[in-house]
């Protein structure tokens, strides 16, 4: 692109994924939050000095999004400005509340810079919140950006990233992998998520290290991943809860983390496709059978040729319209999904540095934007698996019954193992 800027300082332009989270937030706030707690000795001005160390580290974490004469949307640096941080007295544990008071607050992407953190802070432990648009981020970028703010609390000295470009530009050089073909057919238009009137509710649970030690391992042992035997006890929780899926197909989301693919490792940057999954016949099917069905759609979706299919098609959008309504136009017209499962995996890095100690991390929490949905975001931190569900319109007791489904699977008394 060769068009002019309308201001100083501009980074890059938006790739069309980048493009697409940036247009559809102004109707349907696009942004996501983690949760770390961590245990050790700390005042609030070290916390400030390494927001300050780290934001330096990530160009992406120095940007607002402007727009050009043609209304086409770019990075523009914001010089000198911080990253906000909002200090809390408040017991760490007491987060859930706080993240989802979070949700509710959009981002101005014109006026904001991008990441803004929030600390429960006492004396000996603290629980922090990073709040991301989604138009720098995915959920690992938070994960790193933690690992970075207990490094630079210890002082250690990071490198600076250059600008990472947009994921679509990285492609090319890319070894290809085969095709994902997504699901088949589309359900009916969603609905657009109504939160004028009230704020979700988020609940989180923690399996401890010998329970998720089983179950990774039965999920190896059945040719499966953790991630589809997640999403099954889901579904089956949400069955046994009243979900509104209870009697018809489910239709769930699953973000693929495409980092290896673009030869990223830890920058902060959207790196990530999706797959999508139509469970229909669920009864005839036993447990390990879709879970491997589930592996093997989620796994295929790690590919280049996923990355340009999302370009080919963002970019077809964007040409045609360029009103801030496109993309969400786009989502709704997709059909509804009931769920979304963002499984970030087992943390990279360790847990311990110097006098702090990542106790627990919680997330990703987000939104698509659609009526009825429910957000699971997975992690595994210290061996131990932790779940969050965040929902305007929440299953009673999901995370609960999907564990208890879990176990079952494994064959093991799941009372044994809490």
């Amino acid at each position: 692109m060769s068009r002019p800027f309308s201001s100083e300082l501009p980074v890059r332009y938006l790739g069309p994924f980048e493009r697409f989270f940036w247009s559809s937030d102004q109707q349907s706030a696009k942004h996501f939050t983690l949760v770390a707690q961590i245990a050790g000795h700390t005042r609030v001005t070290d916390w400030r000095q390494a927001l300050d160390a780290v934001q330096g580290r990530h160009p992406l974490l120095q940007v607002g999004i402007a727009v050009d004469i043609e209304r086409q949307p770019y990075f523009k640096k914001k010089v000198n400005a911080q990253i906000p941080l909002k200090v809390i007295n408040m017991a760490p544990d007491h987060w859930p509340d706080l993240v989802s008071n979070e949700l509710s607050t959009p981002f101005c992407a014109s006026s904001e810079l991008l990441l803004r953190a929030t600390l429960l802070h006492t004396e000996q432990r603290l629980a922090l919140i990073l709040s991301a648009h989604h138009a720098i981020a995915d959920g690992l970028s938070l994960a790193f950006i933690v690992r970075d703010l207990m490094q630079a609390m210890t002082g250690v000295k990071m490198r600076e990233y250059p600008l990472p470009l947009a994921q679509e530009e990285l492609v090319g050089t890319a070894q290809s992998s085969p095709t994902y073909q997504g699901i088949p057919q589309r359900p009916a238009r969603a609905q657009l998520l109504d939160r004028s009137a009230k704020i979700p509710l988020v609940q989180s649970l923690r399996m401890d290290a010998r329970a998720s030690d089983i179950l990774r391992l039965r999920a190896r042992q059945a040719g499966a991943t953790l991630h589809g035997a997640l999403i099954v006890a889901l579904i089956k929780a949400g069955d046994q809860g009243g979900a509104a899926w209870a009697k018809r197909p489910v239709r769930i989301k699953s973000p693929v983390n495409v980092r290896g693919l673009l030869g990223r490792t830890d920058e902060c940057a959207l790196s990530i496709v999706s797959a999508e999954s139509l469970i229909e016949d669920r009864e005839h099917i036993t447990f390990w059978a879709l879970a491997r069905c589930l592996s093997t759609e989620v796994g295929a979706a790690r590919s280049v040729e996923t990355v340009t299919k999302f370009a080919a098609g963002l970019g077809a959008l964007f040409d045609d319209q360029s009103d801030p309504g496109a993309a969400t136009e786009f989502l709704l017209s997709a059909g509804s999904i009931d769920m979304m499962v963002s499984n970030l995996g087992e943390l990279s890095f360790a847990s311990q540095v110097d006098g702090l100690h990542l106790e627990s991390m919680w997330g990703p929490s987000t939104f698509m934007g659609m009526e009825g949905e429910q957000n699971i975001g997975a992690l595994t931190v210290n061996g131990a698996l932790h779940l969050v569900c965040s929902s305007y319109t929440p299953v009673d007791d999901l995370l609960g019954r999907a564990r208890l489904i879990l176990m079952a699977a494994c064959e093991v008394n799941a009372y044994a193992c809490s």
